[in-house]
């Protein structure tokens, strides 16, 4: 009876593994396609296996972060951070660190639930480039309705949230930075982009290059139950 295969394949000798569809290759050739289609992708995650390799903390009354079923970007899971009870006092951390020599520029994407008074997400993203700690940071505060770009300790209004952002809809944020200049390039809030290169970026000395680490924080806006919903992540790089 066919079988698909000859009768003296050997599966344990001759390959490690066979694709039925040759769709599959060209998509682990090109990887995974990222919000603006820009950048090599260098990791991406939808929480299906949990959060494995991701470090969680917090800190007051926060609660570490897990994967979850209760809502999902992309079926079985997402991200759960709950950041706290009561206004400003919880914070909760999730961060994913990697390895990578000789890298310019990098971007890293995520995607969220967007609904009234969740609570304030930060983005930080970092890169030591054998001369300089770079670190890129982006705060969407809903509360204020305003997002926000830092320098070295100071937080900007740079953008007003528009109105007609989906809420209890998933909204995907991509944060662009030129880590060698150092430099923002870009952010990505949906399908709107804007031009953050007049920014200035923190940058302090190092002696451990190499490390590219990406980080989620939130933090309670109000009292009451502060949860925010990550649906994937996507780690880029070679961005234009």
């Amino acid at each position: 009876m066919p079988r698909g295969l000859p009768d003296y394949y050997n599966p344990d000798t001759l390959v490690s593994q066979r694709l039925a569809n040759v769709e599959e290759v060209v998509t682990a050739v090109q990887g995974i396609a990222n919000l603006d289609n820009r950048g090599r992708t260098l990791y991406y995650t939808h929480f299906a296996e949990g959060l494995g390799g991701w470090t969680t903390s917090k800190t007051g009354d926060g609660v570490l972060a897990v994967a979850s079923t209760a809502e999902a970007e992309i079926d079985p899971a997402c991200m759960l951070i709950k950041a706290g009870t009561q206004s400003g006092s919880g914070i909760s951390h999730a961060s994913k660190q990697f390895i990578v020599h000789n890298i310019k520029s990098a971007g890293v994407e995520f995607s969220f639930i967007y609904y009234p008074n969740m609570p304030s997400l930060l983005l930080t993203f970092s890169y030591n480039n054998g001369t300089d700690y770079v670190h890129g940071r982006v705060t969407i505060d809903e509360n204020a309705k305003v997002i926000q770009v830092w320098d070295d300790t100071t937080p900007t209004n740079v953008f007003t949230l528009p109105a007609s952002l989906p809420v209890y809809g998933w909204l995907t944020l991509k944060l662009v930075c030129d880590f060698i200049t150092p430099a923002y390039v870009r952010l990505l809030v949906g399908l709107d982009q804007y031009d953050i290169s007049e920014y200035e970026i923190k940058s302090t000395d190092t002696l451990q290059p190499g490390i590219l680490n990406a980080k989620i924080s939130a933090t309670a806006q109000g009292d009451g139950v502060n949860i925010a919903y990550i649906g994937h992540v996507a780690i880029t790089i070679d961005e234009p």
